[in-house]
């Protein structure tokens, strides 16, 4: 199966050029992408990850451990239900899933709010469906974060309803380390489940660093 290098933001910044057999992400609004990953069964034959052999299951939950590792995946809460985001500091909308919302949300009285104005262009050129906006509570490690989440039609990855553009992990930045006092911000860096949101936390600033406006 042939190779194409892509840029992915939501890899760390070392991995982000790497060849890969990616193709472009479907709900990212920038230059960059969530690569969907797609795996060869016997190096002919190639299936969506959501439609593999189950007699090839332990192989690829195997090569998936590996690969998926690389994305920035952070465990989080919206509206109080636990759920799984990935990180793109280079997507510039958050995204919930439709499947999500009919099966959490829908039932608390979230109402999804018609939004006319916006139109959404993946990093391939083409245009990214979604049926309309809701706005949610996000608990970030202990961070509650209000945001409006655009509802599209598919997860960004298998099993991960949720992902969380720059905008919401600068939110978090501000309210960590500009309205906390010291001894809170050190308490909170020493616990180690919050671990991945201090490493983004940190890459943004990194990138920010590099990449001036």
């Amino acid at each position: 199966m042939a190779s194409s290098r892509y840029s992915c933001n939501c890899r760390p910044r070392k991995d982000r050029n790497r060849e890969s057999s990616s193709s472009p992400c479907q709900w990212t609004t920038s230059r960059y992408w969530v690569p969907k990953l797609v795996w060869s069964i016997d190096g002919s034959q190639t299936v969506d990850n959501d439609r593999i052999d189950p007699g090839s299951n332990q192989r690829l939950q195997t090569e998936q451990s590996r690969i998926v590792g690389d994305y920035m995946l952070l465990d989080i809460a919206i509206e109080g239900i636990p759920a799984t985001s990935l990180i793109d500091t280079g997507s510039q909308v958050t995204t919930l899933s439709e499947k999500f919302f009919k099966q959490h949300l829908m039932d608390q009285g979230v109402t999804v709010g018609p939004i006319t104005w916006l139109k959404l262009t993946a990093a391939n050129g083409l245009d990214v469906p979604f049926s309309g906006c809701v706005e949610v509570n996000l608990n970030i490690s202990g961070i509650t974060i209000h945001t409006v989440a655009l509802l599209v039609p598919r997860e960004p990855l298998p099993g991960v309803p949720c992902l969380l553009e720059m905008n919401t992990i600068r939110q978090c930045n501000r309210e960590l380390f500009q309205s906390q006092d010291p001894a809170c911000q050190q308490q909170f860096s020493q616990n180690p489940h919050h671990a991945v949101l201090l490493q983004v936390i940190h890459q943004v600033r990194e990138d920010n660093d590099q990449d001036p406006e």
